[in-house]
């Protein structure tokens, strides 16, 4: 594999470079934006996605002293995944129809992008006569809490899910391991710290007290990552 930011072993370069912190607040955005009229322009999200994916990649590389391609299967992988991600949540159908039988149905409630629990308030506070102007209101205080769970938690997962891929596929015959990284800060949480540092081979689960994952994150607003390494 080539020296590029995602095919580099090691991956100190997302905790120096901040890849996750840079592409976090305009996926948040480009959450928000794709919910405003309840339908889902795929096309749209799929080129937002792609721009924040490469403009961010291409600052951390620079300064991580590493080359971003838009060729990289894994950029091209996570960018996928993050679409694929984005969609299934923009669109939960299950959610929808959950929050309809819980609550009973209101043609004014437009539940694009909430969970069931959000969606199911939703239509209540529809039921109970509150007006659009303060429906409206909720709605978007929900969106902006669930925009930032998403936007921290499942572009975490899209990059190790797209960097584990890819290091499994381009193992060709070598020893590859990879093990848990926290941020090594003040902000790691009393459930990811005993995990750092737990390592497997690439393609391989980790097996902790917590349950079995293939990569991080291990909970809502994980930021733990993978460190690969060519033995």
């Amino acid at each position: 594999m080539t020296s590029t930011i995602f095919s580099t072993p090691t991956s100190e370069w997302m905790r120096l470079s901040g890849l996750t912190d840079k592409m976090q607040p305009k996926m948040r955005l480009a959450f928000l934006r794709a919910t405003r009229s309840g339908k889902i322009d795929t096309e749209e999200l799929t080129r937002s996605i792609a721009q924040i994916v490469g403009q961010s990649a291409d600052t951390s590389a620079s300064q991580s002293g590493l080359i971003f391609d838009t060729s990289d299967p894994t950029y091209m992988l996570l960018v996928e995944n993050l679409v694929s991600q984005y969609k299934s949540l923009l669109d939960d159908k299950e959610s929808k129809q959950a929050a309809r039988n819980e609550a009973g149905e209101n043609k004014l409630v437009n539940t694009t992008g909430l969970d069931r629990f959000s969606a199911t308030r939703l239509q209540r506070a529809a039921n109970s006569g509150m007006s659009k102007t303060e429906l409206e209101k909720l709605r978007k205080k929900m969106l902006q809490q669930r925009g930032n769970l998403i936007a921290n938690t499942e572009t975490n997962r899209a990059i190790n899910s797209a960097l584990d891929a890819l290091w499994y596929v381009n193992a060709a015959g070598r020893e590859v391991t990879k093990s848990i990284t926290t941020r090594r800060d003040g902000r790691v949480c009393p459930y990811c710290l005993p995990l750092e540092g737990i390592q497997e081979a690439v393609g391989a689960s980790f097996d902790t007290k917590y349950g079995v994952f293939q990569y991080p994150p291990f909970h809502p607003q994980c930021r733990c990552f993978l460190f690969f390494e060519v033995k």
